[in-house]
């Protein structure tokens, strides 16, 4: 299970939690609140150092799609 002040801030923004308490997490560390990722100890009980850089970084590149597409969407719209 996550700590106390993380978990309670992922449960107060809305982010679904498995049966044991750990957030529910997709692709990329993405969850189910758009616009909040997780990664290592949050997302993996099991996480080492090693694995959390790598779900760190995993979440990065995901977060960077994100707002890359909505730059990308704001970007057509305002094109006449």
């Amino acid at each position: 299970m996550i700590g106390d002040i993380a978990g309670q801030a992922l449960t107060d923004l809305g982010c679904d939690l498995d049966e044991q308490g750990w957030v529910v997490t997709g692709p990329g560390g993405t969850t189910s609140v758009r616009g909040v990722w997780v990664a290592g100890n949050v997302a993996n009980a099991r996480a080492q150092v090693v694995t959390a850089a790598g779900e760190g970084s995993a979440a990065a590149i995901a977060i960077n799609a994100d707002l890359v597409q909505e730059d990308v969407e704001t970007a057509a719209l305002a094109t006449p």
